[in-house]
């Protein structure tokens, strides 16, 4: 648990339906950090609000919200999360429309890879989201789209089905429209919306009211393309919006669509994030000659570019493995994380 006399308030930028956001400082690091603020009148509320922690802190990826932590305060649960500089994915799409502007191809693709990366991640922890939308996918101050705010997420465990209806109406799946038992593919409904709203500016089906979403939602096409022309992404989207879950696409078909794939590839080969957490072993990183492989690099333990300087990067990557160690090692003893505890115990290939 944190303690909250290390945080202070300097702005409030948003309000949901279960809870209010805000900008802190961090006191000890002098970084802000998004707080999130959920109001508790008995155990029972405190101990719901504590669930979204105990899903968000085994989730460490780049394209998730880091969750750091939370803290107890006047009867507020307040978790402790990474602050994207850039705002939401509503923002953006708000942006487009008031200049009544469409996003690129090149930057529809981009978004679609990095939203599809991050569901591939949370399906495999075999967590349902059920509340995705522009307003719960953050964008760092780097452009990196982050999925967050789990507070009505399940996770499966041994489970196969969830029947609660929960989410935001004009995101709802028709299987949970309908009332039925559902899997994963509720979020892939999701991004499907999150897709067409992006390329569109508008839904794709009718919101006017509540009668004419579910409705419409139910049984009805979405409405035809006006702005977005690649069939590729017209495909992409069509396939997500299939009313029948069994049908629809998962992460996996998205994810070998070569104009997907080839941004993808570029995450894993060229974008340097890290996780504190992360297991690894030195001898990984290494390839034959002794000289880090960059790509083998990349994938198992990342490092974010916003926290090393360019010239550790460049270190990182042409140096050897005695540069390498000492830069970890170096790093380890700032750091708590007792996975950086074996990096000198681990054995180098020369």
């Amino acid at each position: 648990m944190l303690e909250a006399k290390n945080y202070k308030e300097e702005l409030s930028f948003g309000k949901g339906a279960f809870g209010n956001a805000f900008i802190f400082r961090d006191l000890k690091t002098g970084k802000r950090v998004a707080v999130k603020q959920i109001a508790f009148a008995d155990e029972q509320e405190l101990e719901n609000a504590q669930k979204e922690v105990d899903i968000m802190k085994d989730l460490k990826s780049d394209f998730i919200v880091q969750c750091f932590g939370s803290y107890v305060k006047d009867h507020n649960f307040c978790i402790v999360m990474h602050y994207c500089e850039q705002g939401d994915l509503q923002k953006f799409i708000n942006k487009n429309i008031a200049k009544r502007e469409y996003i690129s191809e090149e930057k529809f693709f981009d978004f679609a890879a990095q939203l599809a990366c991050g569901l591939e991640y949370i399906r495999k922890k075999r967590i349902l989201h059920r509340d995705l939308k522009p307003g719960n996918i953050f964008i760092s101050g780097r452009g990196r789209l982050k999925i967050g705010d789990f507070g009505i997420s399940k996770k499966m465990d041994e489970e196969e089905y969830a029947n609660t209806v929960v989410g935001t109406r004009i995101f709802l799946s028709p299987e949970m429209m309908k009332s039925w038992t559902y899997t994963e593919k509720v979020d892939m409904w999701a991004f499907g919306i999150i897709l067409y709203y992006l390329a569109e500016n508008k839904y794709p089906f009718d919101c006017s009211n509540e009668a004419s979403i579910v409705l419409s939602i139910a049984e009805q096409d979405p409405a035809p393309f006006k702005n977005l022309k690649n069939p590729v992404a017209q495909n992409l989207i069509l396939k997500l919006l299939t009313k029948d879950p069994s049908q629809r696409w998962s992460t996996e078909d998205i994810l070998n669509i070569p104009e997907i794939k080839q941004h993808v590839d570029n995450f894993n080969s060229s974008d340097f994030t890290y996780s504190l957490t992360m297991p690894f072993t030195l001898s990984s990183l290494l390839n034959t000659t002794g000289i880090v492989n960059r790509n083998r690099f990349a994938q198992t333990f990342p490092i974010q570019r916003e926290n090393v300087d360019s010239n550790s990067i460049s270190l990182i990557q042409e140096q050897g493995t005695s540069q390498l160690l000492s830069s970890l090692i170096s790093t380890a003893q700032n750091q708590t994380s007792p996975n950086f505890q074996q990096i000198q115990n681990d054995q180098l290939e020369q």
